[in-house]
């Protein structure tokens, strides 16, 4: 069409991706495996971070914190902290860089982040955990409701997610 405005530049790209830290705990296995009677209650939380490293530089770190329980006890616990590299258009207004930091670049970690989870319950000994997907937009808007102060090179954003479907 004629009217459409020309599509502009991708306004960000993603250097590299990283696991910055990953912990997986199984405290009570082995008894866990024959006391679980039914799928344990799951419990995630959600954060993103990004901060600036350079002019046109930023990390952006995906935390997810994930927390099975069967009863009382504790079936497993996994905390992945999911990091990028990423360079952005130097023409960037602020708020367009928030979206991009903490909506655009989570998104574009999140499978990666979950294939990492879903591993991790797998050789824990349980099912893979397929965590549902993220609205990494909403996730920031509850957070900027809330009234979070941002300064110009560092933003944050966190959510917590009940009873996560086990795959």
């Amino acid at each position: 069409m004629a009217d459409e405005a020309p599509r502009s530049a991708i306004p960000f790209s993603i250097n590299n991706q990283y696991v910055r830290d990953l912990s997986v705990e199984n405290p009570n296995a082995p008894m866990i495996y024959g006391s679980m009677k039914s799928s344990p209650e799951i419990g995630i939380n959600v954060n993103v971070e990004a901060r600036r490293l350079q002019e046109t530089s930023y990390e952006v770190v995906l935390s997810l914190q994930v927390e099975a329980k069967s009863g009382d006890q504790a079936a497993f616990m996994i905390e992945l902290q999911y990091g990028a590299l990423v360079t952005v258009s130097a023409e960037m207004d602020d708020e367009r860089l928030q979206q991009i930091l903490l909506v655009g670049v989570p998104h574009h970690l999140f499978p990666f982040a979950r294939s990492i989870i879903s591993s991790a319950t797998i050789e824990s000994g349980f099912p893979p955990l397929l965590i549902s997907p993220i609205d990494f937009r909403q996730l920031l808007s509850k957070q900027q409701a809330a009234g979070a102060s941002e300064n110009g090179s560092a933003a944050k954003a966190s959510t917590e997610q009940g009873d996560a479907p086990q795959g």
